[in-house]
């Protein structure tokens, strides 16, 4: 007798159809929006991308659930509502690329103060050219040195910037930073600096981390 497939929902059919191919996988699309018909069949469930649902939302009626997987690399919302069991997977380094990629986008806009643009376009109104500040030779401190913080810092590296990492804990850098900083040392280098980019996980240790002290330095 053949074993029974994998039931795995998933909240878009665009994700069923690419699952199409995996042998011995069913997929559902479920949107989680209300309860599925079949729940109790489902063993791994995916969370639709940039959601304000809990895990205690989703689970009630899963009996059969193994795995949930997260969309986000941020996960630290959901780990109260996990429930026995159940292992919670985040989608870490899927989004490295295109997070680093809209870091620097908006750093650029807005030393280059492409919203003054934007406004003066949608209202015909055009004044004289001013010297700008440039991202070249600007101190740049990332803050949070993970996987999306070597990203950040490697697209900002071509810039003819000045890289400045920190991380929880001080320790040897890599090809583009001599020395990462431990965060103790944040209140020393933010003054020192031009652009800071924080990309660190919301924990306790995190939280509050730039209250109107750092922002004033």
């Amino acid at each position: 007798m053949a074993a029974a497939p994998l039931v795995v929902s998933v909240p878009e059919n665009d994700y069923a159809e690419a699952l199409d191919d995996l042998d011995g996988v069913e997929t559902v699309v479920w949107d989680m929006a209300a309860p599925h018909p079949r729940g109790a069949e489902i063993r791994l469930a995916v969370m639709p991308y940039m959601t304000r649902l809990s895990l205690a939302d989703v689970a009630v009626g899963l009996d059969a659930l193994e795995v949930v997987q997260l969309q986000s690399a941020g996960y630290e919302q959901f780990l109260p509502d996990v429930p026995d069991g159940v292992t919670l997977c985040n989608a870490a380094g899927v989004h490295d690329a295109s997070t680093a990629e809209l870091a620097l986008a908006l750093t650029l806009a807005s030393i280059r103060e492409i919203p003054k643009f934007v406004v003066s376009q949608a209202s015909s109104t055009w004044e004289p050219l001013v010297l700008r500040s440039a991202l070249a030779d600007s101190r740049v401190l990332v803050v949070g040195y993970g996987q999306i913080g070597r990203a950040v810092a490697r697209r900002f590296a071509p810039f003819e910037v000045t890289l400045t990492a920190v991380a929880s804990r001080a320790r040897d850098g890599d090809e583009l930073v001599p020395h990462v900083h431990g965060i103790d040392e944040l209140p020393e280098l933010l003054p020192h600096h031009d652009v800071v980019v924080v990309i660190v996980p919301l924990t306790d240790a995190t939280r509050g981390l730039f209250d109107a002290d750092a922002l004033s330095r």
